[in-house]
């Protein structure tokens, strides 16, 4: 998910199933990416699978109040879940 930055982004991902994802030594090509999207209170992951992925398997960039959960990933190159830069805050996950 990529918005302008102006908190214009809602994304509600629910029990869906990613397999075979992302793309292996190219970084921002993770199967599930909120890339700096701001301020997003209306949006989540959640009950998700995500497996044999090949860049990490959930990614939260320059993101607040996102939810991530009950989700599961299994079998992932990288982290699992991955706080890319550390501005990231009030997040639930």
């Amino acid at each position: 998910m990529h918005s302008a930055g102006d908190d214009s982004l809602a994304a509600r991902l629910s029990y869906t199933e990613f397999t075979n994802v992302g793309q292996a030594f190219k970084q921002g090509r993770y199967p599930i990416h909120f890339h700096l999207i701001g301020e997003v209170p209306m949006s989540y992951a959640l009950g998700n699978s995500v497996h044999k992925s090949f860049n990490r398997a959930f990614t939260i960039h320059g993101t607040k109040y996102l939810r991530l959960i009950d989700n599961v990933a299994f079998d992932t190159k990288g982290h699992t879940i991955f706080i890319e830069d550390g501005i990231e805050r009030r997040n639930l996950v």
